[in-house]
């Protein structure tokens, strides 16, 4: 079941249609003393740098670069563990030099996500030196991205002009696509403002997810009243009414596909 917690927000628009977004963006920095066990021999100022962005299909980009080890990089992974803790290998990352990675792991679970966002998560760079690890940093920068119209906290009235705000300010091109004629479909639809469940309509339809330029923020339901109204928006059905929101109850997009 897709549901619904977090959007993301501004990025760069192509010229030609909505740019594709992505949901989590962190810089990581690696050091000697985060790394269990304490590794020997290493320099002072060993360290590095990793960044990473969450995609919209849970795919995990990463960038690791790494300096002044004792000798070159032979592998790196992405752990789970606590700071403090070592913990089992989730991903391993690609070797592009003997001081960097790059790359796109498979797509993390609903699960692996939460673990993610939480501070689960620690990447971690070996050395012939020290095979269990040189230079380690915990994964507890990386946030979810917001969009310009917050669905959660905004009226109804309020919410559907920050949405046509911020598609006025896209190119006639994108302004036609078929992202922007969703997202306006989904806006239409939902639930963002209301305060309390329609009674004409007691049941909840989370919105499938789409990128198109970063619009919303929070989740997106609409109030249905049967199973079938969900299908032909696309959407998959709560046995609960939209408000409170049923679909920010778990990790994925908010955007209509």
């Amino acid at each position: 079941m897709r549901t619904f917690t977090w959007l993301v927000t501004s990025v760069v628009l192509a010229a030609a249609a909505p740019a594709p977004a992505h949901l989590a963006e962190g810089t990581v920095t690696l050091t000697v003393a985060e790394e269990v066990p304490a590794p020997t021999g290493t320099p002072a100022n060993a360290g590095g740098t990793a960044t990473f962005e969450l995609e919209d299909d849970k795919s995990l980009d990463y960038d690791v670069t790494v300096q002044n080890l004792t000798g070159p990089a032979i592998f790196g992974h992405i752990h789970e563990g606590a700071p403090g803790v070592a913990g089992g290998i989730v991903f391993p990352l690609t070797q592009t030099s003997a001081t960097t990675f790059s790359g796109t792991t498979a797509p993390l679970t609903d699960e692996q996500v939460q673990k993610l966002l939480t501070g689960a998560f620690y990447v971690n760079v070996h050395t012939d030196a020290n095979q269990l690890g040189e230079v380690r940093g915990q994964m507890d920068t990386i946030a979810a991205v917001e969009g310009a119209c917050d669905c959660e906290t905004l009226s109804r009235k309020d919410f559907r002009k920050c949405v046509r705000g911020e598609i006025k300010k896209l190119d006639v091109t994108q302004k036609k696509s078929a992202e922007v004629r969703a997202l306006k479909r989904a806006v239409k639809k939902s639930s963002c403002g209301l305060t309390a469940t329609p009674r004409k309509k007691p049941l909840a339809c989370c919105l499938p997810e789409n990128d198109v330029a970063d619009i919303v923020t929070g989740a997106l339901c609409a109030p249905v009243k049967k199973d079938a109204q969900c299908t032909a928006l696309g959407g998959t059905l709560e046995q609960v009414g939209c408000v409170p929101n049923p679909c920010a109850a778990s990790p994925s997009g908010a955007f209509l596909d």
